[in-house]
């Protein structure tokens, strides 16, 4: 919850200190035109990345405060009686449940 706090909190800060108008360190380096579609690209990229993470957060807590692990620890459970092999497949599971999250 700290790290999901600390980078909303950065992320928003980041975008709010976004420009239209190139750095004039920069201003041999960029294209006027070019800086303004990277910031774009940065400000939707990092909208996204909220939305995602603020989806990731509220799915634990879902999943947390319903007792989905243990559903799913049944599950794996009733599968193989080797505890090394279950917690292959019960981390394996999430790891895929997430991948196709993200």
């Amino acid at each position: 919850m700290g790290e999901y706090l600390l980078s909303t909190v950065s992320a928003v800060l980041n975008m709010n200190s976004i420009t239209e108008d190139v750095p004039e360190q920069f201003r041999d380096v960029y294209d006027s035109e070019e800086y303004v579609r990277s910031q774009s690209y940065l400000r939707a990229k990092t909208r996204f990345s909220l939305f995602s993470g603020t989806f990731s957060l509220l799915i634990i807590l879902v999943v947390i405060h319903t007792g989905l692990f243990g559903v799913l620890d049944e599950f794996v459970r009733a599968q193989t009686t080797q505890p090394i092999l279950a917690g292959l497949f019960f981390f394996g599971i999430i790891f895929i449940i997430n991948d196709l999250i993200n």
